[in-house]
């Protein structure tokens, strides 16, 4: 509907609607009949925000319908929406070709702040709360520094940061401290994320020279656009504008830019992937081997084989994984009654 609506919608401000359109079909489920019934003439709405609102709500009505009363009448509820859509078409058809007049501004600054106030409040709110309960309870977020298992432990663990310090402190441990004692799954994600911190660096890098050069383009086609935040971005440009190669420019610096950080991951990768691999731990010398015949099923079997196959001192040990849920269960049932058994005799004794 180009003569009642704007051009352009983002994803907040979609957000915002579906929002008011929940609301309006429990405040005003009629508003849509007034419209429907030609009560209300949509050219003379301050804003195409409301004429979507009145153009949805039966939609929304009609689900209602269909929870509390049936089929028959939400059909009805639809069948108005139709008539709705139909006679916004009919007065969008008899205005003809709309002008810059009828075109309304984005408001995308509004909606940022918005969005600012809404949910850097809760980002704030969150990351307080988070820099309060990590040092409260420093063992929820510290797992490896108290764990009774030796292997766990790592130096990593048992640095102890402050309240906000540790924004900037963990960034001072290095990639071999992470590997030697985080392993090579955690160094890849860090690095993973560090690689489109890096990305968006650049995005921000383009930001500082496209900025003034989308706001400094605008013609007769956008001059509706008085939104400050709107007319930093390339919707200002009128169309075929040939500042829109300023555009593409950036697209191409954007491009080369990842694949030279991809070439200098793959140098990283396989560098970290041979250190890794050359520490003297037993996963990294370790063979697994399935389908093993049943007479060599057992430790001392499966050592001799391997050693007859392999000369010397290349084996060292074997070791066969044994799947035994049964036995498990008994086990630990076993392991209870001990317990329980050891409890009564110290109770006797006393």
């Amino acid at each position: 509907l180009p003569a009642v609506t704007r051009p352009r919608h983002n994803l907040f401000e979609t957000c915002f609607i579906w929002t008011d359109i929940l609301r309006l079909s429990f405040v005003c489920p009629r508003g849509a009949e007034a419209l429907m019934w030609k009560k209300v003439n949509p050219q003379e709405l301050e804003s195409d925000h409301f004429i979507r609102l009145l153009l949805l709500a039966p939609i929304v009505v009609a689900i209602k319908k269909i929870a509390m009363s049936g089929v028959i009448e939400a059909t009805d509820s639809f069948w108005e929406t139709f008539e709705v859509i139909r006679y916004l078409q009919e007065v969008s058809n008899s205005t003809g070709n709309s002008t810059n007049s009828t075109l309304l501004s984005p408001n995308d600054g509004q909606v940022l702040r918005n969005t600012m106030k809404v949910y850097g409040s809760i980002f704030a709110v969150c990351f307080f709360v988070f820099c309060c309960l990590r040092l409260k309870y420093p063992k929820a977020f510290d797992v490896r520094s108290w764990s009774p298992d030796p292997d766990t432990k790592c130096d990593l663990a048992n640095e102890k940061y402050g309240f906000i310090s540790w924004l900037w402190q963990v960034q001072l441990a290095t990639d071999d401290e992470i590997r030697e004692q985080c392993g090579m799954d955690a160094l890849c994600f860090l690095r993973v994320l560090y690689f489109g911190y890096r990305i968006c660096l650049v995005g921000i890098f383009n930001s500082f020279w496209l900025f003034p050069v989308y706001a400094t383009g605008g013609g007769a086609e956008t001059a509706y656009i008085t939104d400050r935040v709107a007319q930093l971005t390339v919707s200002y440009l009128p169309a075929g504008s040939p500042r829109l190669v300023a555009t593409v420019m950036a697209s191409y610096v954007v491009f080369f830019y990842v694949m030279y950080l991809i070439m200098q991951e793959y140098n990283w990768f396989t560098y970290h992937r041979h250190c890794y691999l050359s520490t003297l731990e037993p996963r990294n010398f370790s063979v697994y081997v399935a389908n093993i015949p049943r007479e060599l099923q057992s430790n001392q079997k499966l050592l001799e084989y391997f050693q007859d196959c392999f000369p010397g001192d290349c084996v060292l040990e074997a070791n066969v994984a044994l799947k035994i849920p049964k036995l498990e269960k008994l086990v630990a049932k076993r392991d209870s009654t001990v317990l329980i058994l050891e409890h009564l005799i110290n109770l006797e004794e006393v």
